[in-house]
This record gives C-alpha cells, structure tokens and sequence, in this order.
C-alpha cells in the first residue's frame, strides 16, 4: 500500500514540474531548417497552434526555435515566412466569422417571420389552423435556435481560433543556439 502511494506522489511532483513547463507561455519548436516550404509552414503552424492552444490567450507567447541546420537562412526570414502564412488563415477566419454572422441573423429573420404568421394562424378558426400553428411554432424556433447556434457558439470558436492565430502573429520567437 506504501508503495503505490510513493508512486503516486511520484507522479503528482512530475506533473507539477510538467504544469511549471507548460505555463511559461513558451513554445519549443524543433525545424530542419530556417528555410522551410510552404507545406513545411503550414505544418509548423499547425504544431504551434496545438503546443499554445491551452495557454492563456491574454499573455503573449515565446516561440523557442531550434534548428538542426542553422546553416539555411535566419531566424528573422523564418519568423517573416510564419507570418506570411498566417495572414491568409486570419483572412479566412474573417470571412467565417461574417458568414455565420450573416446566416445567424437571416435564419433569426426567417424564424421571427414564422412565428408571426404562426400568431396570426392562431387567431383563425377554420379546422386545421391548430395543426399549422404548432407546425409553424416547431419550425420558427427550429430557425431561431440555428441562429442563435451560429452567432453564440460557431462564431465564438472561430473567434477563439482567430485569436490563437492572431497571438502566434505577434508571438516573440527566439534562438537559443544563435543567442538570439
């Protein structure tokens, strides 16, 4: 029983010292060279946004660059690279967040108007005007919910990605091998 204790404290002091690591807003990254291609970018970036998705996005980040062949370009033409991919993804994001801005309030549109004539149905008196109501009341918050799903919750993550993008932008990047 002692045993499985110590290995369990064990563990809590190295995931203590892990969390200590983790929480530095520093991000190391290992490349084979300060010249990548674009799909070398593209995977760099994408290695960056998983090792910064889960600090804080109001601090800045340090990107630690290691390079196995500092031979090939400088750190400022990698940091250049990084950047001129970013803008791309930023613009995207842009476009998506309009998008689903715009969806959300055309469906809140669509799902007010129903509700409307489902009001004015109501106030009828021929033999289906109950039927049609419900049908018209189930349908207007099918089309609100969707609006409120597309402007609450898919908007917020796209924000959420745009500000991750926008941090590893303005993100510190440093060499320790060139002391830079």
């Amino acid at each position: 029983m002692r045993d499985i204790k110590e290995k369990i404290e064990e563990l809590d002091e190295r995931v203590k010292a892990y969390s200590e690591e983790a929480e530095d807003d520093t991000v190391h990254l290992k490349v084979s060279n300060f010249l990548p291609d674009e799909q070398e970018i593209r995977e760099i970036i994408d290695n960056l946004e998983d090792g910064t998705r889960y600090l804080p996005l109001h601090r800045g980040v340090v990107v630690v660059v290691e390079c196995e062949d500092a031979g090939t370009g400088d750190l400022d033409t990698f940091r250049e690279s990084v950047k001129k991919e970013l803008i791309p993804r930023l613009y995207y994001l842009d476009r998506d967040m309009k998008r689903l801005t715009r969806i959300g309030l055309i469906m809140l549109a669509i799902g007010a108007v129903i509700m409307g004539v489902s009001t004015f149905l109501a106030t009828m008196t021929f033999t289906a005007s109950y039927v049609i109501d419900q049908i018209l009341v189930i349908t207007s918050w099918v089309f609100i919910w969707t609006s409120v799903e597309k402007i609450f919750f898919e908007r917020r993550d796209v924000m959420y990605h745009k500000r991750l993008i926008q941090r590893l932008y303005f993100a510190v990047y440093s060499n320790p091998q060139a002391g830079v």
